[in-house]
């Protein structure tokens, strides 16, 4: 076991949704949207807005590498390993040009996929992740006037 382990809390975020009634967590990334999303009671809105507040303005990337390598082997599994997989590339190259975003599979190319490291990782999460190119829903019996505080909590990031 790496020594760095340790001191790494896995899935931190999930485990305090969980403790406080969170269910349903889930992410996905497409073409053209990344989401996360979670069920929680409506009183614990707070404890959303700071984590993922938290989560904008300080990520914590502490395991990165072991994402990355996760992200290869899904890549072997949904592409490599599977005939509809290359398929789906090869209709991407011929249906795209050069340089279109969407010529690119989501998941990427295993050959770039081994180049990435944490500063090119940091640099993206920066242009990309501001709460300025966001769409947050909030659903449920809330008082939006004690809701909007949580939006500008984001906002202020």
């Amino acid at each position: 076991m790496e020594l760095h382990r340790k001191f790494v809390i896995s899935n931190e975020d999930n485990y305090i949704y969980s403790k406080n009634g969170g269910v349903g967590f889930n992410a996905y990334t497409s073409n053209d949207v990344t989401n996360y999303q979670i069920l929680l009671p409506a009183n614990r809105l707070e404890i959303w807005a700071k984590l993922e507040s938290d989560r904008l303005k300080n990520p914590i990337l502490r395991e990165y590498y072991t994402e990355r390598d996760v992200v290869l082997e899904e890549r072997r599994m949904r592409v490599e390993n599977r005939g509809l997989g290359i398929l789906r590339e090869k209709y991407l190259d011929a249906a795209f040009p050069e340089g279109h975003p969407y010529r690119m599979p989501v998941i990427g190319y295993e050959k770039n996929l081994g180049f990435l490291d944490l500063e090119k990782t940091k640099t993206f999460f920066k242009n990309y992740y501001d709460p300025q190119r966001m769409v947050i829903a909030i659903v449920g019996s809330l008082d939006f006037d004690k809701t909007e505080k949580y939006y500008v909590t984001i906002l202020e990031i």
